[in-house]
């Protein structure tokens, strides 16, 4: 140990460059961390739920659809020749690379997929992907093809849901750090009077965010991260 503080005392030149090239790489290589993040790891592939849901994929298909799209026509019935028209337009140019089933309310007569009233309807859509990234790139892919001209479009499901948080959790990283390390280094100044004490806890606060990232981009080549774990 005595041999190390040593070698730190009489080399401070050497040991900053050291640290600022270290500090660096690790900023590069961590922001790369958001294209590791998954949306999944909330079910544990051996547990004998999960075993049973894959089997039964197997032999019936995915009978859960992943999207719900509801339809809106304030102006009359869903099913108005025009409308129906726009609608059937714009589900048809969806790339059938994109999902594995669509059912759209228009497609039996009477159907529960169309309110009381009749002036709204749903269209169920089962997305393509072996697993919840590829279909939440599905999903970002066609979510714009699903607004109709002239009717209210509201799309749910675990893919709305999951872009919502991914955005949600990359720009709060983005605007809770672009204010607090201002306002660390402000409080440092005023609470050391000194610039160069001051930029100490900046500097370790910003080291401690860009490594962690760093660490867990690594982690996310051999285990799967959750985008929640950029929040903890």
């Amino acid at each position: 140990m005595s041999a190390w503080a040593r070698l730190l005392a009489h080399n401070p030149l050497k040991v900053l460059i050291a640290c600022l090239l270290v500090l660096a790489a690790a900023t590069v290589w961590g922001l790369g961390i958001f294209d590791r993040l998954t949306n999944g790891g909330f079910e544990d592939p051996e547990a004998e739920s999960s075993r049973i849901i894959t089997e039964a994929k197997k032999h019936f298909g995915d009978t859960n659809p992943d999207l719900v799209v509801l339809y809106k026509n304030h102006h009359g019935s869903i099913n108005d020749p025009a409308v129906l028209s726009k609608v059937q337009r714009d589900i048809q140019a969806i790339p059938s690379s994109e999902y594995t089933q669509v059912v759209p309310w228009y497609a039996t007569k009477d159907s529960p997929l169309v309110n009381q009233d009749g002036t709204a309807g749903m269209v169920l859509i089962t997305l393509a992907g072996a697993d919840e990234d590829a279909k939440l790139v599905n999903y970002q892919a066609i979510v714009d093809q699903l607004q109709v001209d002239g009717l209210e479009t509201h799309v749910s499901g675990m893919y709305p849901m999951f872009d919502e948080i991914n955005t949600l959790a990359t720009n709060s990283i983005y605007k809770t750090e672009i204010i607090a390390i201002p306002v660390v280094f402000l409080l440092s100044i005023a609470i050391f009077g000194s610039l160069v004490a001051a930029l100490m806890p900046t500097i370790v606060g910003v080291a401690a965010i860009v490594g962690s990232f760093a660490l867990l981009r690594m982690v996310g080549y051999i285990a799967d991260v959750n985008v929640f774990a950029v929040n903890e």
